[in-house]
Protein backbone atom coordinates (compact mmCIF):
# COMPACT_ATOMS: atom_id res chain seq x y z
CA UNK A 1 0.00 0.00 0.00
CA UNK A 2 1.99 2.94 -1.52
CA UNK A 3 -0.66 5.46 -1.70
CA UNK A 4 -2.16 8.11 0.68
CA UNK A 5 -5.41 6.19 1.48
CA UNK A 6 -3.43 2.81 2.01
CA UNK A 7 -1.07 4.36 3.95
CA UNK A 8 -3.60 5.89 6.44
CA UNK A 9 -5.42 2.24 6.76
CA UNK A 10 -2.19 0.82 7.77
CA UNK A 11 -2.01 3.16 10.41
CA UNK A 12 -5.30 2.56 11.34
CA UNK A 13 -5.33 -0.95 11.30
CA UNK A 14 -1.99 -0.80 13.48
CA UNK A 15 -3.68 1.59 15.64
CA UNK A 16 -6.85 -0.99 15.98
CA UNK A 17 -4.44 -3.81 16.53
CA UNK A 18 -2.60 -2.50 19.56
CA UNK A 19 -5.92 -1.38 21.03
CA UNK A 20 -7.30 -5.02 20.67
CA UNK A 21 -4.31 -6.30 21.79
CA UNK A 22 -3.97 -4.01 25.32
CA UNK A 23 -8.32 -4.93 25.21
CA UNK A 24 -7.17 -8.63 25.30
CA UNK A 25 -4.47 -7.96 27.92
CA UNK A 26 -6.95 -6.21 30.24
CA UNK A 27 -10.34 -8.74 30.30
CA UNK A 28 -7.93 -11.78 30.31
CA UNK A 29 -6.21 -11.12 33.45
CA UNK A 30 -9.27 -9.49 35.67
CA UNK A 31 -10.80 -11.80 38.10
CA UNK A 32 -13.21 -13.47 36.51
CA UNK A 33 -16.17 -12.28 38.51
CA UNK A 34 -15.39 -8.79 36.86
CA UNK A 35 -15.21 -9.99 33.07
CA UNK A 36 -18.37 -8.98 30.82
CA UNK A 37 -19.15 -11.34 28.29
CA UNK A 38 -20.22 -10.77 25.00
CA UNK A 39 -20.92 -14.28 23.87
CA UNK A 40 -21.98 -17.38 24.83
CA UNK A 41 -19.44 -19.67 24.34
CA UNK A 42 -15.49 -18.87 25.73
CA UNK A 43 -14.10 -20.15 23.13
CA UNK A 44 -15.88 -18.18 20.62
CA UNK A 45 -14.42 -15.63 22.64
CA UNK A 46 -11.24 -15.95 22.36
CA UNK A 47 -11.33 -17.09 18.61
CA UNK A 48 -12.98 -13.64 17.89
CA UNK A 49 -10.87 -11.02 20.20
CA UNK A 50 -7.88 -12.68 18.68
CA UNK A 51 -9.23 -12.87 15.01
CA UNK A 52 -10.41 -9.32 14.83
CA UNK A 53 -7.21 -8.21 16.71
CA UNK A 54 -5.00 -10.32 14.05
CA UNK A 55 -6.70 -9.10 11.42
CA UNK A 56 -6.06 -5.54 12.27
CA UNK A 57 -2.32 -5.95 12.57
CA UNK A 58 -2.42 -8.33 9.27
CA UNK A 59 -3.99 -5.16 7.37
CA UNK A 60 -1.31 -3.24 8.92
CA UNK A 61 1.39 -5.00 8.26
CA UNK A 62 4.48 -4.16 5.90
CA UNK A 63 5.41 -7.29 5.07
CA UNK A 64 4.65 -11.20 5.15
CA UNK A 65 7.51 -11.38 8.22
CA UNK A 66 5.45 -8.73 9.97
CA UNK A 67 2.30 -10.72 9.85
CA UNK A 68 4.02 -13.52 10.65
CA UNK A 69 5.57 -12.03 13.59
CA UNK A 70 1.97 -10.62 15.00
CA UNK A 71 0.80 -14.22 14.59
CA UNK A 72 3.64 -15.39 17.40
CA UNK A 73 3.16 -12.45 19.59
CA UNK A 74 -0.32 -12.66 19.45
CA UNK A 75 0.02 -16.84 20.17
CA UNK A 76 2.48 -16.19 23.12
CA UNK A 77 0.79 -13.68 24.70
CA UNK A 78 -2.83 -15.96 24.70
CA UNK A 79 -0.12 -18.88 26.51
CA UNK A 80 0.88 -16.44 28.68
CA UNK A 81 -2.37 -15.30 29.98
CA UNK A 82 -3.75 -19.22 30.00
CA UNK A 83 -0.88 -19.43 32.20
CA UNK A 84 -1.13 -16.10 34.49
CA UNK A 85 -5.02 -17.27 34.85
CA UNK A 86 -4.43 -20.01 36.77
CA UNK A 87 -3.52 -17.49 39.78
CA UNK A 88 -6.62 -15.36 38.82
CA UNK A 89 -9.66 -15.69 41.20
CA UNK A 90 -12.25 -17.02 39.10
CA UNK A 91 -10.12 -17.89 35.82
CA UNK A 92 -9.14 -20.74 34.53
CA UNK A 93 -6.14 -21.14 32.34
CA UNK A 94 -7.08 -23.79 29.71
CA UNK A 95 -4.92 -25.62 26.81
CA UNK A 96 -8.27 -24.96 24.72
CA UNK A 97 -8.48 -21.17 25.30
CA UNK A 98 -4.84 -20.99 24.08
CA UNK A 99 -6.15 -23.19 20.93
CA UNK A 100 -8.87 -21.26 20.07
CA UNK A 101 -7.13 -18.04 20.41
CA UNK A 102 -3.89 -18.80 18.32
CA UNK A 103 -6.55 -20.58 15.64
CA UNK A 104 -8.29 -17.39 15.98
CA UNK A 105 -5.26 -14.95 15.32
CA UNK A 106 -3.74 -17.50 12.14
CA UNK A 107 -7.30 -17.12 10.54
CA UNK A 108 -7.62 -13.28 11.52
CA UNK A 109 -3.97 -13.28 9.53
CA UNK A 110 -5.66 -14.74 6.81
CA UNK A 111 -8.85 -12.30 6.31
CA UNK A 112 -6.53 -9.78 6.76
CA UNK A 113 -4.47 -10.50 3.98
CA UNK A 114 -6.96 -11.76 1.88
CA UNK A 115 -8.58 -8.36 2.50
CA UNK A 116 -5.98 -6.86 1.25
CA UNK A 117 -5.30 -8.82 -1.93
CA UNK A 118 -9.06 -7.84 -2.39
CA UNK A 119 -9.01 -4.11 -2.27
CA UNK A 120 -5.73 -4.54 -4.67
CA UNK A 121 -8.09 -6.31 -7.00
CA UNK A 122 -8.61 -3.68 -9.96
CA UNK A 123 -12.05 -3.04 -10.53
CA UNK A 124 -14.09 -4.34 -13.32
CA UNK A 125 -16.63 -1.00 -13.89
Amino acid sequence: MHDRLGMTLERSALGFGWLGLGSILVLSLVPGSERPHALSSGHAEHFLAYFVTAACFSVGARSPAGRWTAFAVLSLVSAAVEVVQLWIPGRSGEFEGFIFSSAGALAGIVAGLLALKLRARPSLG
